[in-house]
């Protein structure tokens, strides 16, 4: 009873400096107009996120990036690759030659991005979603959270406490909230329809601790069964 009484008195603070979320824009099409060479390097971190897919393994510019392969759940940490204008990303299943997604991106140097390999909004295929990342926090008495939607058939999700603090409304498909800063502890979370219906499904529960920034994501399909996971940025 105790525990359940602290949850319902979190407390949800934005931040001032991340009252928007940084998408990073995962193109079909390569870019031919940009000849600038960037120095440098960037970091990045692979997410399998794409409900019943085969391990995947992640090439920038035909380059394998991860050591191990990814299987679903799963993800890596950060490593390190070269800064570039519209880097070739593709996912493809471990051992295999052929690509299940490929598109481009601009990595910029000293900035961290996350990369999840997903399914398409309606489940019909296979998809990606890439955003840049917050490493660094001035809190050492809150954690930084954010949220990742890519449940299918979610076009639009809120996540909340269950039977209580709504943390973010509603967060797109493949698209992610603004950071939150929240009292660290162990939270129950919940995601729902924001719109077009009243479906829920619980999250379980994920502790978190002060000083560390995370990212919630949602997996699985709105017709079966929705899963979360927790991945650590700092």
């Amino acid at each position: 009873m105790k525990a359940l009484n602290q949850l319902g008195k979190i407390r949800l603070v934005k931040s001032l400096v991340t009252l928007v979320a940084v998408t990073v824009f995962f193109s079909a099409c390569s870019k031919d107009d940009n000849d600038d060479i960037l120095s440098g390097e960037a970091k990045v971190m692979i997410v399998n996120s794409a409900s019943g897919s085969a391990a995947q393994d992640f090439y920038l510019d035909n380059t394998k990036v991860n050591a191990q392969a990814v299987a679903y759940s799963q993800s890596t940490a950060y490593i390190a690759t070269p800064a570039g204008y519209s880097r070739k990303g593709e996912f493809k299943n471990s051992g295999s030659t052929t690509a299940n997604f490929t598109g481009y991106v601009d990595v910029l140097p000293n900035k961290s991005y996350t990369f999840f390999y997903t399914t398409k909004a309606d489940g019909s295929g296979n998809s990606s979603a890439v955003f840049q990342d917050e490493t660094t926090t001035s809190s050492t008495t809150r954690a930084r959270v954010r949220f990742v939607n890519l449940a299918s058939g979610f076009n639009s999700a809120n996540f909340l406490i269950t039977g209580g603090t709504t943390l973010a409304s509603n967060v797109a498909f493949a698209a992610a909230s603004t950071y939150n800063d929240v009292d660290p502890g162990t939270i129950l979370l919940q995601t729902s329809l924001a719109t077009g219906g009243t479906a829920s499904a619980n999250l379980g529960s994920f502790t978190l601790q002060a000083g560390k920034i995370y990212t919630i994501y949602t997996s699985g399909s709105l017709t079966a069964t929705v899963s979360a996971g927790l991945i650590t940025h700092n």
